[in-house]
């Protein structure tokens, strides 16, 4: 029953309410942090043949294939074109590129270009990024208006037909993922729904927490105390939070941003770290600050990608980050 109950919850994309059962868990205080993390050199990720990686560099779209032995970036698609963003087709065959707000399909092997039309938009309207639908026919087009204010719109590719969503329809088609942690009433459940993974305090700093759902038992994974690059804007009251966490496709291992750095305004900056969801050995994957989880998993391989300072990384939860290529927004060839 527990099982079916975050099932559907994981499918309404509804941040989840800390159920009863939970609540002793989420109320009881932890008097132990984990041990520091071994400082055994970790070897570097060697990268096993699989799908390309496809990103931008300097206005034009790249592709790569990390797997193999000569992986040496191929531009695609023609110099005359500046492409502000891309998306995989649905069977990794296709690549659909935003120039403006004119999409244009570019098939990966034989090169054919496709007009697939304009996204009908108000006057001053921006794209910020596009989104594959759960229907492979729809793409999803995040746009700010002339007022910065967000719109989204979904872009039928057979018709050409541009219709403005709402909050409901979003989340309707848009594709099943795991939940982000942000705060403390939210969790989110393994991808074998056996665990969930919440937040709570230790002291005065934010920890990661993971319960099982049939038994009850909780362990602290996280132990911030025992990381460094904490500037003294980001230690609100000398405690340490934590912006976002999420879980890996096969829930063996958990991303996780902690605020190392915050502005004036309040948005705070932290570094890529994973963390193994049953030991709790915690590790640092990027140099550079991001402000949420901006790293890509391919669930075939358990790899994921990620931008860090204008460079593309490769790495998997067990070896050290590998740059791939200069570039940005990489994303995994689905179907492959």
């Amino acid at each position: 029953m527990i099982r079916r109950f975050f099932a559907i919850a994981l499918k309404s994309k509804i941040p989840f309410t800390v159920s009863l059962a939970l609540c002793p868990l989420l109320l009881a205080t932890c008097s132990s942090l984990l041990r520091s993390p071994s400082p055994t050199p970790v070897p570097s990720a060697t990268p096993s043949p699989g799908p390309l990686v496809a990103y931008l560099f300097e206005g034009q779209i790249w592709t790569l294939a990390p797997g193999s032995s000569d992986a040496k970036p191929t531009r695609v698609g023609g110099e005359q074109d500046t492409v502000d963003e891309f998306l995989w087709s649905s069977d990794g065959k296709s690549l659909y590129l935003a120039l403006g707000l004119n999409l244009v399909g570019l098939a990966i092997e034989s090169g054919t270009r496709t007009d697939l039309g304009t996204i009908t938009a108000p006057p001053g309207t921006t794209l910020d990024r596009l989104q594959m639908a759960a229907h492979p026919d729809l793409i999803i087009v995040h746009t700010s208006d002339a007022d910065a204010a967000a719109h989204i719109y979904s872009f039928d590719i057979k018709n050409k037909a541009t219709r403005e969503l709402t909050v409901d329809e979003y989340v309707d088609l848009s594709p099943v993922e795991s939940p982000v942690v942000h705060g403390f009433a939210e969790l989110s459940v393994s991808p074998d729904l056996a665990r969930v993974l919440f937040k709570g305090t230790v002291g005065s700093c934010e920890q990661l927490f993971v319960a099982d759902l049939e038994k009850g038992y909780r362990s602290q994974l996280t132990s911030l105390e025992a990381l460094d690059g904490f500037e003294e804007s980001a230690e609100f009251e000398g405690g340490r939070r934590i912006i976002a966490a999420a879980w890996s496709p096969d829930g063996k291992s958990i991303l996780f941003n902690p605020a190392q750095s915050c502005s004036d305004s309040g948005l705070c900056y932290g570094q890529l770290f994973i963390v193994d969801s049953l030991s709790g050995a915690q590790r640092r994957l990027s140099q550079g600050m991001m402000v949420g989880l901006d790293a890509i998993w391919n669930k075939g391989s358990n790899s994921l990608i990620f931008e860090d300072s204008g460079k593309i990384m490769y790495t998997t939860p067990t070896s050290q980050p590998r740059m791939l290529a200069e570039g940005n927004r990489p994303k995994w060839q689905p179907g492959n």
